[in-house]
């Protein structure tokens, strides 16, 4: 009969879904972490980090699941930003700690 799959399409299909199954279960396990990340944060850092990100203000008190995708974005760019700076600033220190010790 025409439009029947064959047991190898049949297989791939199914190798597929379970793929795809795989990929949801990873996109809302990182969802998950992240939210909880984001709300483990204090104010405090928080207000740093949407500073940092360009988010107004008026914003600042929603929650994570309310972000747009592109405030998501400028989020991690700024914590990216923010990681970078204090393994700059650990660097700086050890070197001047290693400077120390030598004199």
């Amino acid at each position: 009969m025409p439009g029947e799959l064959t047991d190898k399409q049949v297989e791939r299909g199914l190798r597929n879904i379970a793929n795809l199954r795989k990929l949801f279960d990873y996109a809302a396990d990182r969802f998950k972490r992240l939210t909880g990340f984001y709300k483990s944060l204090s104010s405090r850092h928080r207000a740093i980090i949407y500073f940092m990100a360009g988010i107004k203000k008026d914003r600042h008190g929603i929650n994570y699941e309310e972000l747009t995708d592109d405030e998501i974005k400028q989020i991690n760019d700024a914590i990216e930003e923010l990681a970078g700076i204090v393994d700059a600033y650990r660097n700086t220190l050890s070197r001047i700690k290693d400077d120390t010790h030598r004199h």
